[in-house]
This record gives C-alpha cells, sequence and structure tokens, in this order.
C-alpha cells in the first residue's frame, strides 16, 4: 500500500504559491480601499446635490 500518494496537509507551499497569494490579497486590498474610496466621494456628490 502506497501511503505516500495522499496529499500530506502539513505539505509546505511552494515560493510561487506564496507569491500569488500575496498579489491575490494585494490586489483584495487595492479593490477594497478603492471600493470605499467611491463610497466616499458619491457621499460627498450626493450631499452636493440640490
Amino acid at each position: 500500500m502506497n501511503h505516500d500518494s495522499a496529499p500530506r496537509p502539513s505539505k509546505p507551499r511552494t515560493r510561487s504559491a506564496a507569491r500569488i497569494e500575496g498579489e491575490a490579497e494585494e490586489a483584495r486590498k487595492r479593490r477594497e480601499s478603492g471600493l470605499r474610496r467611491l463610497r466616499a466621494l458619491a457621499v460627498g456628490h450626493e450631499a452636493a446635490l440640490p
């Protein structure tokens, strides 16, 4: 019986996987900060409307 075929949950991530996850996290943060900025602008414009 080959026990090595089962994926180990403690398997370390490769550098590329860690980099991809880091880039995804950065993109998510940029998207969220952009949405906050757009909401603030929208609220400001709504307040300026007659």
